[in-house]
């Protein structure tokens, strides 16, 4: 397994950059957007996208085998020009007796029918970019002292196959179902 630490400087922009980036859609968020949608349709094993929170500073970090590794941080610098990319060792490794270390595990039970990102449609279907992530970022940036949080966030690769698929459809249609029934909806 390979870690890697990215970091996106600020930049800054005329109104006129400002308004052909909105316009073009290559905003930050929708060109990572589109990052994650690759990632997602050409990965073969998971990937962890992790927030490491040290002294009220936050990392955004990548970890995955060796194969997978090379493409995501040629992807990254594809899509992300001025990104600063390095390799660091395993900081979930540099632990000692005093670690407590909570775990959990989230999953969409439905996430075809009720997806993260719901805010309206374009032309191309696409829909508007949603930050599902930004209610814990500011709780990150408040650690105390030498407090060490990981947040970790696994993608693993969707199997595209007929019964995949028949599976999907399904789930929606009993979803159709129950929302027809249901007084709530």
């Amino acid at each position: 397994m390979r870690v890697f630490c990215v970091h996106l400087g600020r930049y800054t922009t005329t109104q006129a950059g400002a308004i052909y980036e909105t316009t073009w859609k290559l905003t930050p968020a929708q060109r990572w957007w589109g990052f994650l949608q690759e990632i997602h349709e050409s990965i073969t094993r998971p990937v962890a996208f992790e927030f490491y929170c040290v002294q009220n500073m936050i990392y955004i970090c990548v970890v995955g085998d060796d194969a997978q590794m090379d493409f995501i941080v040629s992807a990254l610098y594809g899509i992300f020009s001025n990104a600063e990319i390095k390799e660091i060792e395993d900081y979930a490794q540099n632990v000692d007796a005093n670690t407590v270390v909570v775990s959990s595990q989230l999953r969409f039970m439905r996430r075809d029918v009720l997806p993260t990102r719901d805010q309206g449609s374009d032309a191309d279907g696409m829909g508007v970019a949603f930050n599902v992530m930004s209610p814990f970022i500011p709780v990150l940036s408040k650690t105390p002292g030498n407090d060490r949080l990981l947040v970790q966030v696994v993608v693993r690769p969707c199997p595209e196959s007929t019964l995949h698929h028949m599976s999907l459809w399904s789930g929606r249609v009993a979803e159709r179902f129950s929302r027809a029934i249901n007084p709530r909806f």
